[in-house]
């Protein structure tokens, strides 16, 4: 610190109250500020030299704190840097110094102002084997933390490693984990840093226990589903070798025949009739095992299962699943099939909405080349254009809402708390780790998958082999763009200071394009986030490229030069 001062003196210095955070000493750290109060501390720091006292505030709900709003303990600190953001904020990279305790209140305006007073720590002496075994299983608990934390920076580990002072690992591992911050605080008020470290410990293992908890939940219910997923394979395939044989239910005759006596038995208009009895023809023609078959007894299931002229009760295999006392379902409805129209597709989501289910998906139909849709389209098949497609999602949106299943991403819907947790890990761009041949992982910043081969994976295994087929650390300007393709199918969008403080990007060039979308009606913000309209999702991937050319052609020098030279 610039400012030469004893333990024994109070210190007359700028102080800045924070919300929501806690600074520790000897950590490097960088936080927006958005306060005026806060800002021109800042300012007065950087312009006199002198440190900066970082007290946390005991209610973030007050906007202009007395010496009662504040902690009596805090961070005497060091300003590095300032950097000018869009709006109103400043973003402040500072260095903590010395602990200090906050003795008066000198002003509240045009900023705060107080006589500090530093801490005077205990030495680090010589470590009694008890203090080493407390710093070797906080190490431990750390690892193991790390492992199961989002989000967790793979270098954090090894910088904790490189110490033996029990104060300094516990102010260090404080500052970079997610605790309430009352927490925090009573870490930052110990002054013994034994008596420190023992306080983390037992913070950190409540910590991996609640993460532990949650990872069992999540693995519980993935073996549930695999369990369910192997149930039906194997039925299906006692299903193709019966009909292979020519034997059971599933032979050909049989298949026909069924379907026959479901169209002659439905409600259905002449047209339509008529439709599905040619399709029922061509299906007949097919070999069991056929692409083409396969997609015209979807054609012919989905038909068949619609409400034609009457009411539906709830469907068997529904009433089968929550007697089985699955509580959670999900159904996935597809609109812009062949013959399909608005109302046909009203029908269809209100029988869904009367079964009562917990998600709902509800896909666009997509023709691939090559496939037998498209040989079909090609020929005549009359499918929706986008423009009714458009119209079919829009009113799925809106009903959907109406009825309780609020979107949360370009084609899901879900009652509140039955989002898609797995899926939601690939929108949000969290960590995911996959085990088995050929599985794909996403950890510690680096991409990688295991060996196809079954044999050579279980060698690798039994015998301690390498069984990664290739690995690759993914750059921060990739991670990026990840970031704007992802969170923007989701309706929780991307957040500006979020943008920047990640990934140390300016997000000024991005939130001028998405005000011009907004414009359109495609986009719009919502406390702070950007996120698309449903008008939006409609044309998501034009608006998501013109984003990400936008950032490719974007620097970190052209970004952040021009606002460093008005700072």
């Amino acid at each position: 610190m610039k400012k030469e001062w004893t333990m024994e003196e109070t210190v007359k210095m700028p102080v800045i109250a924070l919300r929501g955070l806690t600074v520790f000493p000897n950590v490097l750290i960088h936080f927006d500020v958005s306060r005026e109060i806060s800002i021109k501390a800042l300012e007065e720091a950087m312009a006199s030299g002198d440190p900066v006292f970082l007290v946390g505030q005991k209610d973030i709900g007050v906007e202009y704190p007395e010496a009662k709003d504040l902690y009596t303990v805090g961070t005497v600190s060091n300003v590095r840097q300032i950097l000018r953001t869009p709006g109103d904020n400043v973003r402040v990279m500072v260095e903590g110094g010395a602990r200090g305790s906050l003795k008066r209140l000198l002003r509240s305006a045009p900023f705060l102002e107080a006589e500090v007073q530093p801490i005077q720590e205990e030495k680090a002496g010589q470590n009694s084997a008890k203090t080493e075994a407390l710093i070797r299983s906080t190490y431990e608990m750390f690892r193991q933390y790390t492992e199961l934390a989002p989000k967790t920076a793979p270098d954090l580990l090894i910088n904790v490693l490189a110490s033996e002072d029990p104060g300094y690992i516990a102010d260090f591992i404080a500052q970079n984990i997610a605790m309430r911050n009352s927490d925090k605080q009573a870490i930052l008020e110990e002054l013994r840093p034994v008596r420190r470290l023992e306080r983390l410990y037992r913070l950190l293992t409540r910590e991996v226990e609640i993460l532990g908890l949650d990872m069992e939940i999540q693995n519980r219910a993935r073996e549930q589903m695999a369990d369910n997923q192997r149930d039906y394979y194997l039925r299906e395939q006692m299903k193709a070798i019966q009909a292979e044989l020519g034997e059971g239910e599933g032979s050909g005759d049989s298949e026909i025949g069924d379907y026959r006596k479901k169209i002659a038995e439905a409600k259905l208009p002449d047209e339509v009739r008529e439709k599905l009895e040619k399709e029922l023809g061509r299906l007949a023609k097919q070999p069991f095992g056929s692409s083409e078959a396969t997609v015209l007894r979807s054609y012919l299931d989905v038909c068949l299962e619609l409400p034609w002229g009457k009411k539906t009760k709830e469907r068997v295999s529904v009433e089968a699943a929550r007697k089985a006392k699955f509580t959670n379902l999900s159904l996935d409805l597809i609109y812009g099939l062949p013959g399909q129209t608005m109302e046909s597709w009203k029908a269809t989501v209100e029988h869904a909405l009367s079964l009562i289910p917990q998600h709902l998906s509800c896909y666009g139909l997509k023709v691939e080349e090559g496939t037998p849709l498209a040989r079909r389209a090609a020929e005549g098949e009359i499918l929706p254009d986008d423009d009714q497609q458009a119209d079919l999602y829009l009113w799925t949106v809106g009903r959907l809402e109406r009825a309780g299943y609020p979107q949360y991403e370009i084609s899901n819907f879900a009652k509140p708390g039955y989002e898609s947790r797995h899926n939601l890990r690939y929108w949000l761009t969290r960590p995911y780790i996959g085990f088995g041949p050929g599985a794909h992982s996403d950890f510690g910043g680096r991409r990688y998958s295991f060996v196809r081969d079954l044999d050579a994976y279980i060698r690798g295994v039994l015998e301690g082999g390498d069984i990664i087929d290739s690995s690759e650390l993914i750059p921060q300007r990739e991670r990026c763009g990840e970031y704007l393709m992802l969170r923007l199918r989701t309706v929780r969008g991307v957040d500006g200071r979020e943008y920047r403080h990640t990934y140390f990007m300016d997000f000024a060039p991005l939130e001028a394009r998405l005000r011009e979308f907004a414009a359109q009606g495609w986009a719009e913000e919502t406390d702070g986030r950007w996120h698309f309209t449903p008008k939006g999702f409609l044309v998501s991937n034009q608006l998501i490229g013109d984003l990400l050319e936008r950032q490719e052609q974007a620097s970190w020098e052209d970004l952040i030069r021009p606002r460093q030279d008005q700072a």
